[in-house]
């Protein structure tokens, strides 16, 4: 599958949460909680994250939204996703 057609989901064992603007994620793991914000773009990624929008789509909306070169924002889109992964903070869909 080509990986612009796959659709990140966040992983819904964290609790979201969408702050003026920045996002958060709260995990608890071994009775510790962890806090993470992020900043404006990986804010506006992450309300795209919703198990519709495909990634091919959120780099559009990067694309539009800030007026940056579509390979910049390919790169910079997919390298988030890819660690947030890793992270299992999202997972991609079948």
């Amino acid at each position: 599958m080509d990986p612009l057609n796959k659709i990140p989901a966040k992983n819904k064992n964290i609790t979201w949460k969408l702050i003026c603007k920045e996002a958060l994620a709260i995990t608890a793991q071994d009775q510790e909680a962890k806090v993470i914000v992020f900043n404006e773009i990986g804010s506006v990624i992450l309300e795209s994250v919703d198990g519709k929008n495909s990634v091919g789509s959120i780099i559009e909306k990067i694309v539009d939204d800030y007026e940056v070169e579509h390979e910049k924002a390919r790169s910079e889109v997919t390298d988030f996703l890819h660690e947030l992964s890793k992270e299992n903070l999202i997972y991609f869909q079948d």
